[in-house]
């Protein structure tokens, strides 16, 4: 009677051993298939949510210069965050729709060896660049070198398209002049082409930092520079007049006057010019410093 009921006890703690056994299996079972998916979940979810460094831009309108209500909006070129070093020809391709050549007519009285009078057309080239618009024109700025005593101006853009600038304004101890284009004289291709230069901040710059010069040296069309800055606030004194520059190595030319000097951002920091340049030297370029500028643009601006 005794081994009976021993028998009975031990088949009920079996039972029970195995409930609990399979109990234990299955909320380990449970806790490993819930760990493997959330893992498989999060992979997942960072492979379909990862942040590519290398397109993090952004779009900025020159809002001090671009108070219009003009429907044809020039957008502004796009400006990288990125700290580190990119390829020169993206920033070069992004940028060159808001770079401008500039062709101009000058005449000048001449004389003979009779001493009679006679009219002589030269002709002069440079650059320039789109920093904004009104509700009726485009507006570039450029050197006053390039366009002083100018009888006419050309305004060729990146699609190869021309139009006629007339003079807003100019201040020719600082050598800047902002051009004016009517929209009238602008297909709407080329107001789908160009683009506002993005501006930086000058007064950021050190030497040792990379930066790229573009304009239409000697004439011939939009060309491409590449160097450093030499010195972040160099006095050069021409004509009686000083003026605190940004000195870079990078190669500016007869015609480079009022192109664009940039920063790894594609940001327009200087206004190149080559009439403080010398013929005894190399390796010495000069460029207005956009933050010295702005001010004085503005103000031709709003003359």
């Amino acid at each position: 009677m005794n081994n009976k009921n021993e028998n009975t006890k031990m088949r009920k703690k079996s039972k029970v051993f195995k409930i609990i056994k399979f109990t234990a299996a299955a909320v380990a079972f449970g806790l490993i298939a819930g760990v493997v998916f959330q893992g498989y979940y999060t992979v997942s979810w960072l492979k379909e949510t990862k942040i590519d460094i290398n397109n993090n831009s952004t779009n900025l309108p020159l809002s001090q210069l671009n108070d219009t209500g003009n429907s044809d909006t020039i957008i502004s070129t796009n400006t990288s965050s990125n700290a580190d070093i990119m390829d020169v020809s993206d920033i070069v391709t992004n940028t060159m729709p808001s770079i401008v050549a500039i062709n101009s007519k000058i005449t000048n009285i001449s004389y003979d060896y009779f001493g009679r009078q006679y009219q002589q057309v030269g002709q002069g080239s440079g650059t320039g660049i789109i920093i904004g618009q009104n509700d009726s024109s485009l507006l570039i700025v450029t050197n006053n070198h390039v366009i002083n005593g100018a009888t006419s101006i050309e305004i060729v853009f990146s699609d190869e398209t021309t139009a006629t600038a007339i003079v807003k304004g100019a201040y020719s101890n600082a050598d800047l002049a902002v051009l004016t284009v009517d929209f009238n004289e602008l297909s709407a291709k080329t107001v789908s082409t160009i683009k506002v230069a993005s501006l930086g901040n000058s007064d950021e710059m050190q030497p040792g930092e990379m930066v790229i010069a573009i304009g239409n040296a000697l004439g011939y069309g939009q060309s491409v520079t590449v160097g450093y800055v030499s010195a972040a606030s160099r006095e050069v004194t021409f004509d009686n007049k000083t003026m605190t520059l940004l000195q870079t190595d990078a190669a500016i030319n007869p015609g480079n006057s009022g192109g664009a000097l940039l920063n790894l951002k594609g940001q327009v920091i200087g206004i190149n010019s080559v009439k403080f340049a010398s013929d005894n030297v190399e390796g010495m370029g000069y460029a207005i410093p956009i933050s010295d500028a702005l001010p004085m643009i503005n103000d031709l601006i709003k003359s």
